[in-house]
């Protein structure tokens, strides 16, 4: 086994250990929505995270205030979606996950502040996905961890939600 593998594989081990103390010592401060990771073991981590909050606000001092998902990871709007219509599809909804749900009974379930209609709209491959005063919502592929802001502007055309 290569060196890099097996440093690769410690980290990886760290970071979960770490997680798993963290969650177990205090977890988020109660400033912050309870959100966790999506579940593993193949789920896919652009769902809803069954027991979390759909929708939940975070903030830095560059954007103010921004809409999280389940997952804790920011959501964006694409501006040229039409309202409650998702025109991201193919490899774009592969940059750009649709925020997607297994049933309407989760649409109520957002934090304290949220004010904005939140419902969802049936994509083409019959899944649904959120929508926030009628945009749908995505995720980035390239955003790793919760609070990067990776997406905002990209191409002029994709911006964070602002709740």
């Amino acid at each position: 086994m290569k060196l890099t593998t097996v440093i690769a594989v410690l980290i990886v081990i760290a970071a979960v250990a770490a997680g798993w103390w963290w969650m177990q010592n205090g977890g988020l401060p109660s400033s912050q929505p309870a959100v966790q990771s999506a579940p593993s073991g193949g789920q896919d981590p652009y769902a809803y995270a069954p027991g979390n909050l759909l929708l939940g606000a975070d903030s830095t001092t560059t954007v103010g205030a921004y809409l999280i998902a389940s997952n804790a990871m920011t959501l964006y709007t694409f501006a040229r979606d039409a309202s409650n219509t998702s025109t991201c599809t193919g490899l774009c909804a592969k940059t750009w996950p649709p925020y997607t749900i297994p049933s309407r009974d989760v649409l109520a379930n957002v934090q304290a502040g949220i004010n904005g209609k939140v419902d969802a709209i049936t994509r083409d491959d019959g899944s649904l996905q959120v929508t926030y005063d009628g945009q749908p919502l995505y995720f980035y592929v390239n955003d790793k961890v919760s609070g990067d802001l990776t997406g905002q502007g990209v191409g002029n055309v994709w911006f964070i939600v602002k709740p």
